[in-house]
């Protein structure tokens, strides 16, 4: 009761003093001034901002490197792509898309490119005090170790067809050379569907 009686007398005295146009602003003012500190209690005032970083470069194909962005926000970020640190002006298509969290994600493809040149990945963005980079060296196949799978198809084929030249059709050639038919040398008492495949293989190559 003592507490409020103060209270009230230090706002008469303040009444007394300030006219009512005054008072009237004050209280304005004081009402915004807690608003204010409410919601920036609540985080109202708080502007959501996430990096892009790290930024990863990965090689599509021979020719084509792709640049690619985590979840950022806000939307707004620039992109530069440099070759031995030198600018890149064309050649670059890049797209943002935005996933299912509201972040926004970029993908840059660059095409096309030179082997053992380096290449750089810039992104520029309101969250980041320095770019986020990413470099990658483009090599040939042949200095990866890498092969690729048509050629390694190839020398399977190959093998399979050596391995039939060697078990079934030299054979069957030296059979039919002394005149004995078509029956391999080695093995007279074969079923008919062995020597029907024979022949089938050996008419294949004669031709």
């Amino acid at each position: 009761m003592l507490w409020n009686k103060r209270k009230k007398q230090a706002y008469l005295r303040l009444r007394k003093k300030l006219s009512d146009r005054a008072l009237v602003g004050y209280m304005v003012a004081k009402k915004e001034l807690q608003n204010g500190l409410r919601r920036a209690k609540r985080g109202h005032e708080k502007t959501l901002v996430v990096p892009p970083a790290p930024v990863k470069i990965t090689q599509q194909s021979h020719f084509t490197l792709l640049c690619t962005t985590v979840g950022f926000f806000p939307k707004e970020f620039n992109i530069t792509w440099y070759e031995n640190k030198m600018e890149i002006m064309f050649g670059i298509n890049t797209t943002i898309q935005q996933n299912k969290e509201g972040l926004y994600q970029v993908s840059s493809y660059l095409s096309p490119v030179q082997n053992a040149l380096m290449y750089t990945c810039e992104v520029s963005h309101v969250s980041l005090k320095v770019p986020a980079i990413d470099s990658y060296t483009v090599l040939d196949q042949a200095d990866t170790g890498t092969f690729p799978k048509e050629l390694v198809a190839g020398c399977a084929v190959a093998g399979l067809l050596l391995l039939m030249l060697v078990t079934v059709v030299i054979p069957c050639k030296l059979d039919t050379i002394k005149g004995t038919g078509i029956t391999p040398v080695n093995s007279r008492d074969n079923s008919q569907f062995e020597e029907q495949v024979c022949f089938m293989i050996t008419f294949v190559f004669a031709k």
